[in-house]
């Protein structure tokens, strides 16, 4: 997996504005650059081996993407103009862009952009985020293969939407940050290097922890609908198929000091039956993500959030999580300033650089 991402928000993370961005998974490309730079940004795209992107914008700042060749953006433009984005990885929900983000094609010539090379048939989009909303939310857009699946009868392809005809070839995940933070700082959870965090437990009554890691740790699993599920906390799945109507945002810490984002998890809506759901997510030091092999415990920490049944409305003996009356997470549209913003191409090798900029 490959994430694009511009990263800041709190006082630590200013100082870094010009440093680089931050991109936190295995065999990523980091991208970096401040405001004001003159020099032209190259596109990005989802590598070969995955398809999936996360992206951090900046307010402001444009972000060039591009798909794979042989495949197109999705939502797709209505009378020339993006007037959508996904609300979720499949696209089975959009929403308005309206005046809060700005998508258009990238227009020949422009010298802010690198240009696709000769004979390329992708376009080069530009993704601007306009204003901050007051609460965090995701985007998601999606590459299509151009060319409709070879087993789909015609009546099949027929009967349903452009979308579920083609294949998709890349999801960029955008992470769009709210004015404010997530929580105040009592309701907001700290996974510290080395340790478990305290086992938060969720329920119709108290339905929504937000938590962050220490210093220079990052969240796993990257995609946002997913979770790690089992003690072991290996095995990644998706919320949706544990029963789950759930929705995790990125965002600003209420701590001013804290190097690195803060995240909230909401359920909407709880799983049938009579067995909680088990989730889990990890910490990760962001030193040590180029190194997989080298990771001990010391360099992780480990996340537990139980979710109730609907038939049981009591937590348990672990902390409970929390009701702030906000609308769900998922359905939120807004970024708080970052600071850094991802825009040149930098080598594997330079995330040991970040650990000496602070």
């Amino acid at each position: 997996m490959m994430p694009v991402c511009a990263f800041g928000g709190s006082q630590v993370w200013r100082g870094l504005r010009c440093t680089f961005g931050v991109s936190i998974v295995v065999g990523f490309v980091f991208l970096s650059g401040c405001r004001g730079e003159t020099s032209a940004k190259e596109p990005v795209t989802c590598p070969p081996e995955t398809n999936f992107l996360p992206v951090w914008p900046l307010e402001g700042i444009p972000f060039f993407f591009k798909c794979p060749e042989g495949s197109s953006l999705f939502p797709t433009a209505s009378d020339g103009n993006f007037k959508t984005f996904c609300r979720n990885s499949s696209c089975t929900n959009q929403a308005e862009l309206g005046t809060a983000y700005t998508l258009r094609e990238a227009e020949a010539g422009d010298d802010r952009v690198v240009p696709v090379s000769a004979g390329a048939q992708t376009k080069v989009y530009e993704l601007v985020v306009l204003t901050q909303p007051e609460f965090p939310t995701t985007l998601y857009f999606l590459c299509k293969s151009t060319q409709d699946r070879a087993t789909e009868s015609l009546a099949t392809t027929e009967a349903r939407s452009t979308s579920d005809t083609m294949e998709s070839t890349c999801t960029f995940q955008v992470a769009v940050f709210s004015r404010k933070p997530l929580s105040d700082a009592a309701s907001e959870k700290v996974c510290e290097f080395g340790n478990t965090m305290k086992e938060v437990t969720l329920n119709p009554k108290s339905n929504k922890v937000t938590f962050r890691c220490g210093d220079k740790g990052f969240v796993w699993p990257l995609n946002f609908e997913n979770a790690f599920e089992g003690e072991a906390c290996t095995e990644e799945v998706s919320l949706a198929s544990l029963g789950l109507a759930a929705f995790r945002v990125e965002g600003e810490s209420s701590d001013e000091t804290a190097k690195g984002p803060a995240y909230a998890l909401e359920v909407s809506e709880f799983p049938a039956g009579s067995s909680r759901v088990r989730l889990c997510y990890k910490c990760k030091r962001l030193s040590q993500v180029d190194r997989p092999a080298a990771l001990s415990s010391a360099d992780e920490c480990t996340i537990r959030i139980n979710v109730e049944p609907k038939s049981q409305t009591e937590g348990d003996n672990e902390e409970d999580g929390q009701m702030d009356g906000k609308p769900p997470a998922g359905d939120a549209s807004d970024l708080p300033k970052h600071n850094i913003v991802c825009v040149g191409v930098l080598l594997l090798s330079s995330v040991l650089a970040l650990s000496q900029a602070v």
